[in-house]
């Protein structure tokens, strides 16, 4: 609110006590929790609204249920096994604090070409270089967080697969009726990773061009924030259930 205040210089808004607005914003931020507990903070100052639309909408759909798995025939099996595979990896760094689990995550930043100042963990396309998927995520670990990654820690939690009409996997196809507008199957492997006390204190933030300061989030935090749109489709896992998870069993 304050910034707005500077920034749109309305008369009527001009003289408005700066500690006024505070307080309206600490009735607002104690509030809206219990009015709306599921709500979700949207960034007003986004560059490419579709991107942000398209995450919205995938939010809102599961909320609804109306996100449903269609069976796929043999002749839509087909097809897809002959399209060519690319895919990207995700790594998940969390911590036990305060026996609460909490996973280092970042806000893209507002020049990303897509899916700006969304959430999302680290990592990225996988490059030929890279002879597995576990190589890659050890690379780029090391690339955007100078997170040195020892195998042992390194969990594969999940493969999220989906269909894309473009290589980089930014357009997916949606709808089964779609399908032959695909043109590659995307691989997304999902890995945990439990940081050590060293990791904590010895990671760092490489990428200002690409994402803002990475922080902390525990599972309260990760709810309210719109996440790209892989990550919002599949919040009940790799969220939630990542801390059910740890809560039950513990790390491996």
């Amino acid at each position: 609110m304050i910034q707005r205040q500077k920034e749109k210089s309305r008369p009527e808004e001009k003289e408005i006590p700066q500690g006024y607005l505070e307080q309206l914003w600490d009735i607002y931020d104690d509030n809206i929790e219990k009015i709306y507990p599921n709500y979700i903070r949207i960034p007003t100052d986004i560059r490419v609204s579709y991107h942000m639309i398209r995450s919205l909408f995938i939010h809102k759909a599961k909320g609804l249920r109306r996100i449903e798995k269609k069976p796929i025939t043999p002749s839509m099996n087909e097809y897809i096994k002959n399209l060519p595979i690319t895919g990207y990896t995700l790594i998940i760094p969390f911590k036990l604090s305060n026996s609460k689990y909490q996973v280092l995550a970042a806000k893209r930043s507002m020049t990303t070409k897509v899916y700006a100042q969304q959430f999302s963990y680290f990592g990225k396309k996988k490059e030929t270089t890279d002879k597995t998927y576990r190589e890659g995520i050890k690379r780029e670990a090391l690339e955007e967080i100078n997170l040195e990654v020892n195998d042992y820690k390194l969990q594969l939690y999940m493969i999220h697969k989906y269909l894309s009409k473009n290589c980089s996997g930014t357009d997916p196809v949606l709808r089964t009726d779609e399908l032959e507008e695909a043109k590659f199957l995307v691989q997304v492997p999902m890995y945990l990773y439990l940081m050590s006390i060293n990791d904590q204190t010895g990671w760092r933030y490489n990428e200002p061009n690409n994402m803002e300061q990475p922080k902390w989030m525990t599972e309260r935090e990760c709810l309210h924030e719109i996440w790209t749109p892989s990550l919002q489709y599949y919040n009940s896992t790799s969220l939630i259930h990542i801390y059910q998870i740890m809560s039950k069993n513990g790390p491996n």
